[in-house]
C-alpha cells in the first residue's frame, strides 16, 4: 500500500509516464530510509520483544506459588 501511494504521488509530482517508471526503478534517495526502518523492525522482534516476554514470564513465575510451579 505504501509504495503504491508512493508510485501515485511521483506520477502526480511528475505528470508523466516517464517520471513515474523511473521513480518505481529508483529508490536510492530513500534507501537509508529503508535501512533505518528495516533496524528498527529487526531490533523490536529480535530484542525488545523477546527481552520483555522473558521479563514478564520471569514476573509471572516468581509471583506464583510454589506448588503451581511443580505440578
Amino acid at each position: 500500500m505504501f509504495m503504491c501511494t508512493f508510485m501515485l504521488l511521483e506520477l502526480r509530482h511528475d505528470h508523466s509516464i516517464y517520471g513515474f517508471l523511473l521513480s518505481i526503478t529508483s529508490f536510492s534517495r530513500y534507501l537509508w530510509q529503508y535501512i533505518i526502518a528495516l533496524f528498527f523492525f529487526f531490533f523490536f522482534f529480535f530484542f525488545f520483544l523477546p527481552v520483555f516476554l522473558l521479563e514478564q514470564s520471569r514476573q509471572r513465575i516468581q509471583s506464583a506459588p510454589l506448588y503451581l510451579l511443580f505440578q
